[in-house]
């Protein structure tokens, strides 16, 4: 009985918790550490819905047992507001197709020395385009084959997790930085199509670990975004190192005005790749302007990396 008792209890604490969690996603637009709990409200409104069917099964023996089980669903409805947005279906996109892109995009991690998962990977997809993040001068060496059939490549290799890459069968490359302090290098390719030119960007901002990379990180995706904003034929993808729920992310796609990929479905959660699934958070994504039609976003194989890979296939 004490048994029972406790475990009881121990569902009651976590309940708790959840719930200053959820106020805490809630002012996650304030500071670095409140937007934390912003990334794992998918997690928190299924935990709250199953929390509110227990205290239903047991109602009987409690006194305020349905009151409790209502006001647990009504926190998993507030956490369950975050994802809600993004399964809002795209816009449909009727204009006839003329050509396909396959688009590669993976955060490496400069520690993770197996390039042979990659590469193989590479190889079964075939993409177009491969974007890379944090590649340093040994992931560069390994993956130097690449410019057999991607002889358009552009990279600057860096030891601090910041390192970008970009190859691609055919067009113009280049590494470009804007007014970050990291001065984080972003990737670009630009390719010409009967319809115009296809522009590509890989991305990589600062993870927020205090406040000051928090505020460098929304700043450099608000000026990515401007720099987007308006351009035909455009494509953003990369570790954004926040996630679909938050106000940063919200801002970028507002300022940019180009479309999530994964509109209509739960994000991919990408990171981190030997998490248990339901540990894991969506940190990698994809963005198109409109003028381009989405036709498959989907998670990769494990590399070895502590990201998922991304495939983004795309007509235009």
């Amino acid at each position: 009985m004490n048994r029972k008792l406790s475990l009881a209890g121990l569902v009651d604490a976590a309940a708790f918790t959840g719930v200053w969690m959820t106020l805490a996603a809630c002012l996650g637009s304030l500071d670095w550490a409140l937007e934390i709990f912003t990334h794992v409200t998918p997690q928190l409104a299924l935990c709250f819905f199953g929390y509110g069917l227990y205290r239903l099964v047991i109602a009987r023996r409690h006194r305020y047992g349905i009151w409790i089980a209502a006001g647990a669903f009504a926190f998993g409805a507030v956490n369950a507001a975050f994802v809600a947005p993004r399964l809002t279906p795209p816009p449909r996109f009727d204009a006839p197709v003329r050509q396909r892109f396959r688009v590669l995009q993976s955060n490496v991690l400069t520690g993770n020395r197996d390039a042979t998962r990659l590469l193989k990977l590479i190889e079964t997809e075939a993409p177009d385009v491969i974007l890379l993040q944090e590649t340093d001068e040994d992931w560069l060496r390994r993956l130097s084959p690449l410019t057999n059939r991607y002889p358009v490549a552009a990279s600057e290799a860096r030891t601090d997790n910041f390192g970008a890459a970009v190859f691609a069968k055919t067009g113009k490359a280049d590494i470009l930085h804007f007014s970050d302090a990291e001065r984080s290098p972003c990737a670009r390719v630009v390719i010409p199509t009967a319809s115009g030119p296809v522009t590509f960007l890989g991305i990589h901002p600062l993870a927020p670990g205090d406040r000051e990379d928090w505020k460098g990180r929304d700043a450099l995706l608000g000026e990515i975004a401007r720099f987007a904003a308006g351009k035909p034929r455009f494509v953003i993808m990369g570790d954004f190192n926040t996630t679909p729920y938050t106000h940063a992310y919200h801002a970028f796609e507002r300022e940019s005005g180009l479309l999530d990929a994964n509109l209509g479905r739960l994000p991919f959660p990408t990171w981190h790749a030997v998490y248990p699934f339901f540990l894991r958070i969506p940190l990698d994504h994809c963005f198109h302007s409109r003028d381009l039609r989405a036709d498959d976003l989907r998670r990769g194989p494990s590399i070895g990396s502590d990201h998922f890979p991304l495939m983004f296939d795309f007509s235009l």
